[in-house]
């Protein structure tokens, strides 16, 4: 799910005995600027930590261009390793386009903060094209053409899969586990502080849903 993991918000539901995934999306849907996962704004001690020590490699550079600031390179980063955590590629050519699709994200992202209506429109179909080739536009909800906020994401998402009703504190149990589990132990994993046990844990989840 490409969704921004706000930690501040995260934390204030889960500290609400009776908050839920949907509270979460709706706290954050006025934010405009926090549509996807590569939007996240970690402050959790771990996840400043793995920010702070992430370093600009060579590869890095030869990957994305070297014309980036260390910020833009962190979060192309995180991006690619959210597509990678959602469907893993096959193939080394696979790799290649996910790492395409993140920068046609990163230029409709631009596009819209500039307000560019002649860009958005071309990129927002690029994009939404490219997702579909992949094989992620169902994952990635293929109605979000990137131009929807949250909350009318979260609209969509519940016409089609209505979330579950909280049972008490359990729910809140079940939303911190899913964003440990999905956006900071595959975070921390990217920049080389997951402990073996965490990476595992990975794993043992993939293949129970083989």
């Amino acid at each position: 799910m490409n969704v921004a993991y706000i930690e501040k918000s995260y934390r204030e539901i889960i500290e609400d005995a009776e908050g839920n995934f949907t509270d979460y999306l709706q706290k954050i849907a006025p934010y405009k600027k926090y549509v996807f996962f590569s939007d996240s704004v970690f402050t959790d001690n771990e996840s400043q930590s793995a920010r702070s020590s992430f370093v600009v490699t060579d590869e890095i550079m030869n990957k994305w261009g070297g014309d980036h600031t260390e910020d833009e390179y962190f979060n192309l980063e995180a991006s690619l390793q959210n597509l990678i955590n959602i469907k893993v590629p096959n193939t080394t050519f696979e790799l290649m386009r996910y790492r395409q699709n993140v920068k046609l994200e990163a230029a409709l992202n631009e596009s819209l903060a500039e307000g560019d209506s002649n860009s958005i429109t071309k990129l927002r179909k690029a994009y939404s094209d490219d997702l579909k080739d992949l094989g992620l536009d169902t994952l990635l909800n293929s109605k979000d053409d990137g131009t929807q906020t949250l909350g009318e994401r979260t609209k969509d998402w519940e016409s089609h899969a209505p979330i579950p009703e909280p049972k008490g504190s359990e729910d809140v149990e079940n939303i911190k586990e899913y964003i440990e589990k999905w956006f900071v132990v595959p975070m921390k994993r990217v920049f080389g502080v997951a402990t073996e046990e965490e990476v595992d844990s990975l794993y043992d989840e993939r293949k129970k849903e083989e």
